[in-house]
């Protein structure tokens, strides 16, 4: 289960505002809200679930020399904490603690076997959970949507959990990552008509709404608190808490 914080106002995923806790879910929601699906360069195929990114999705460069961006055709909503500290390390071009983790992954009770044998079991495991995700560049991030009041002057709906001043933390035996989106000024806002906005909020009819949040990841970096991946939002899903309301999915151009 992902353990996901916020950080900026006074008071915690994996969200509803700053460091109040949330446990956020990947619980299947509709065909294109579980799979994430967003054409951007291919048709998803699959469940969303099982199949990583190829690893040739970031190879190249753009023409002014940076790498170029991953292309999303699926996204995994099936990543815990760990998966996404591995991503960092991978996307970060760091060399994975492979020990480390397998250090962590011999049990206490080695269930009968000899403790070389527990030793040669736990590099596997940690071998095979650094091989699944390495190469995944495009994941969902399922918290609180916290919607807003009707912004006239901008017009749309504000979608709290995807603010400037927030970003999400994940961690697992001491790593800690942190994944900041760089499009979140512009991201945060469900541009709606009015009317349409007042019928879906009325009678607190968006209160309680999960936002799935797709997103791409760009690039990552060693900071002073652990690691950091800059990630772009390319949409959400806002689903309600009322039985037998669709999703309503927002797209980020």
């Amino acid at each position: 289960m992902w353990k996901i914080q916020a950080a900026a106002l006074p008071a915690i995923l994996l969200l509803a505002a700053c460091h109040n806790g949330v446990q956020p879910g990947n619980a299947a929601l509709s065909d294109a809200a579980a799979n994430g699906s967003e054409a951007e360069g291919g048709t998803a195929t699959g469940d969303g679930k099982s199949a990583p990114v190829p690893a040739g999705a970031m190879a190249g460069q753009q023409n002014d020399g940076k790498p170029a961006e991953p292309q999303c055709s699926q996204y995994r909503s099936d990543l815990d904490d760990g998966d996404i500290v591995r991503i960092y390390y991978a996307v970060a071009g760091l060399t994975p603690p492979l020990e480390k983790w397998a250090e962590r992954a011999v049990p206490y009770d080695n269930g009968g076997v000899s403790q070389e044998e527990a030793w040669k079991r736990a590099k596997a495991k940690v071998q095979a959970q650094w091989d699944a995700v390495k190469d995944v560049r495009c994941f969902t991030i399922r918290t609180s949507a916290n919607i807003g009041s009707y912004d006239d002057a901008r017009g749309g709906l504000p979608v709290g959990a995807i603010r400037p001043d927030r970003y999400f933390t994940f961690s697992e035996g001491g790593d800690y990552v942190q994944v900041r989106l760089v499009n979140a000024d512009k991201a945060n806002l469900w541009k709606i008509p009015r009317d349409r906005a007042m019928a879906l909020t009325a009678n607190y009819g968006l209160n309680g709404a999960t936002a799935v949040i797709r997103i791409k990841v760009l690039s990552a970096r060693p900071s002073d608190h652990g690691g950091v991946i800059q990630g772009r939002v390319t949409g959400y899903d806002i689903v309600s808490d009322r039985n037998g309301v669709q999703p309503y999915s927002v797209s980020i151009s």
